[in-house]
């Protein structure tokens, strides 16, 4: 007799930050055969998704304690980072239980490297700077780099080159480490932005952090880099890998963004680019890796695809489903587990080919038309989930919710406006 409810891998999300497409990617990720449970902080979506069947404290204090009793409690098969600090965490995690001679810390260091890929490709993953040297050594298309360590090279480099560049900061995401300036003032400006920013989180990581002190001040400052600024339309490959070899993947344009122009999408287009393709599956190769991951390209005006870096965890296309271009997460599924996907798992896909993320276009612009001409993506299945979104949305310092946002809510919460 055949068992009617097979047991499923187990599959533990890590996160630091409270984005809420970090939630969607749970329910996908049940949706296509793992058990998901979460390590995260109190105030974050994962706990309010039904797909997750625990939640395990996650401390900025402590975060390997905090990870490793996780993993220790639960006992996953797969370990996905939702974010660029959670990636982070579980590369020092690494580190750490490499340099510990017991069977419990090699167990968790071989289960980072099954989920995330070849150690040795962490430090890369790490830094933005570290990244774009590998591409320019594999004659990859990427902007013209440089890396800046005081402002005199700045001001030489400036002389050097035309308006407007871009200037990033290593072990930054989510925009926050990256300046575009147009003049010499606001280089100057934006180049002290920077280096404080890291000197700040330098101190920040001395107070609220375990990690050793003196390995925190030893550690080299993150770098600065200057990048010819190339015109064009942002886009992102999304890709489920497994041991240097990607499974499946989906490329998305930027259609809007939420801090234009470096900020995250709210509304994507899905595109097909041969390029672009090419250059994520050598990297992948090169770099060995595992798990979820996206690459950020510029789609220039000559018509050409601009690696700019690589974000070591999943990514919001990740949880789109199958029928667009790929699935992701039923892929990883049957890597993992050796299987195929259940076909009674498989999500339906949607119809559009332009997507609008709930709710983060929604937060954007209450009144965007793209809330009814492209596909709003929101998680109907789960109306806990999308009563906390919506509820979260609304109480942010002056939010109009439009007519979308007082109709979603009384739908879901069952409340007038």
């Amino acid at each position: 007799m055949t068992d009617r409810h097979p047991i499923r891998p187990g599959v533990l999300i890590v996160a630091t930050e409270p984005w809420a497409p970090t939630a969607m990617l749970a329910g996908a990720l049940h949706q296509s055969g793992f058990s998901v449970a979460a390590v995260c902080p109190k105030k974050n979506p994962l706990r309010h998704a039904r797909a997750v069947e625990r939640c395990f404290p996650y401390s900025a204090w402590s975060p390997w304690r905090s990870i490793g009793k996780a993993i220790a409690l639960h006992s996953p098969a797969l370990l996905v980072p939702a974010d660029d600090q959670a990636a982070y965490d579980l590369y020092e995690l690494h580190g750490n239980c490499r340099k510990v001679s017991s069977a419990a810390a090699t167990r968790t260091a071989s289960l980072i490297e099954a989920s995330l890929g070849d150690p040795d490709a962490f430090a890369i993953a790490r830094r933005k700077s570290a990244l774009i040297r590998l591409a320019q050594s594999c004659e990859f298309n990427v902007p013209e780099t440089c890396v800046i360590e005081t402002e005199e090279d700045l001001a030489q480099y400036s002389a050097r080159n035309a308006f407007p560049f871009v200037l990033k900061c290593d072990e930054a995401f989510g925009g926050r480490g990256v300046v575009i300036a147009r003049s010499n003032l606001e280089a100057a400006a934006a180049y002290k932005k920077l280096r404080m920013r890291s000197v700040a989180d330098r101190i920040r990581e001395l107070f609220l952090s375990s990690r050793p002190a003196l390995a925190v001040i030893r550690r080299s400052a993150p770098a600065i880099t200057t990048q010819r600024y190339v015109e064009g339309r942002p886009a992102n490959r999304a890709v489920a890998c497994w041991k240097g070899r990607v499974l499946a993947g989906t490329t998305v344009l930027a259609v809007e963004v939420s801090r234009p122009p470096t900020g995250h999408a709210t509304v994507v287009e899905f595109i097909a680019n041969a390029e672009i393709d090419r250059t994520v599956e050598r990297l992948v190769a090169r770099l060995g890796l595992s798990g979820f991951c996206g690459f950020d390209f510029i789609l220039g005006l000559d018509g050409r695809a601009y690696l700019l870096e690589l974000n070591p965890r999943a990514t919001p296309a990740c949880w789109v489903g199958a029928g667009l271009e790929n699935d992701l997460c039923g892929a990883l599924f049957a890597a993992q587990s050796g299987k195929p996907q259940p076909n009674d798992l498989r999500a339906a896909p949607p119809s559009a080919r332009r997507v609008a993320l709930f709710p983060l276009e929604w937060m954007r612009c209450p009144t965007s038309p793209h809330l009814y001409s492209s596909h709003h993506r929101v998680p109907w299945h789960d109306p806990q989930l999308v009563a906390h979104l919506i509820d979260e949305a609304l109480n942010q310092p002056k939010f109009e919710p439009g007519f979308v946002g007082r109709l979603a809510r009384r739908i879901v919460l069952g409340k007038a406006e």
